[in-house]
């Protein structure tokens, strides 16, 4: 979207899941120095869950499940300010990140990875070539996707830009099959263990946000509902072996990296494209 545009939906539209996102990168545009954990708010994840043992474990098990090597030309839809990217980018030859917000693309690019690249797109209509990619990454993107027919959608356009015998990575779906007040158990006992949060008073308080994201920010706060991400929603993996299975891939439903809090409760599909 032209940066008019952009500005003017932020002011006067109704809430979008984008803007929740957007909102929280305009708050560390100016931030001289990002760090992991900078990305990780961004993302709505909560720092504490990711010490460097945790998110190397997940780096590694990506670039297993999806086999990225130096040869392979990496998309992630929904890169939001580059998390991800932020361990993962150097382990392929090129990476291409995607999200509908303008903030989050322009934040990642400040993160300077070499090999990266992250451009403003809508997963409905991935703007990337067919078959320009070897590797497809998306995740805890659909989690938040209620509608089948939204979800199916952006897996043919990742399978439209995936090259012959290319792999896609959809990551961290809630699974349905465990009990639900057993996963809600397990979130309450992970949650009481973490320390106390310590929230980014200069974050907070607007210092790293420039002038006109503050007074946006401001007219929604009198005039709109607070921005909120959509809630966590739970899938079925027999829906995504029957969407791999009409686009004629290979699905694997696989489990969580190990050291993931909610390992067991969460899963992840990998699909390979014929070759």
């Amino acid at each position: 979207m032209r940066y008019l545009e952009y500005l003017r939906r932020l002011m006067f539209s109704p809430s979008e899941s984008w803007m929740y996102f957007d909102q929280r990168a305009q708050k560390l545009l100016k931030k001289p120095d990002l760090s992991l954990s900078d990305v990780a708010y961004v993302s709505s994840r909560d720092y504490r869950v990711w010490p460097e043992p945790v998110y190397a474990d997940m780096i590694n098990w990506i670039a297993e499940a999806l086999q990225v090597s130096k040869d392979s030309d990496l998309a992630e839809i929904g890169c939001a300010a580059g998390f991800v990217a932020y361990g993962l980018s150097a382990k392929a030859r090129s990476y291409t990140g995607v999200d509908l917000s303008p903030a989050c693309a322009r934040l990642a690019t400040r993160l300077r990875l070499p090999n990266a690249a992250f451009i403003v797109g809508d997963g409905r209509s991935v703007p990337l070539e067919d078959a320009s990619v070897d590797r497809v990454l998306c995740t805890d993107v659909i989690v938040n996707i209620p509608d089948e027919r939204i979800y199916e959608n952006l897996i043919r356009e990742m399978h439209r830009i995936l090259r012959p015998g290319g792999k896609i990575l959809l990551g961290n779906l809630n699974d349905t099959r465990p009990l639900r007040a057993d996963f809600d158990a397990r979130i309450k006992e992970y949650s009481a263990g973490l320390p106390p949060y310590v929230e980014d008073e200069a974050r907070e308080s607007g210092k790293w946000m420039p002038w006109h994201f503050n007074r946006i920010a401001e007219y929604r706060a009198r005039h709109f509902a607070p921005l909120d991400c959509d809630p966590a929603v739970f899938h079925e993996p027999a829906k995504f072996e029957a969407i791999g299975s009409a686009l004629g891939m290979e699905t694997n439903i696989i489990s969580a990296h190990k050291l993931y809090p909610y390992y067991g409760f969460r899963y992840s599909v990998v699909y390979t494209r014929a070759a």
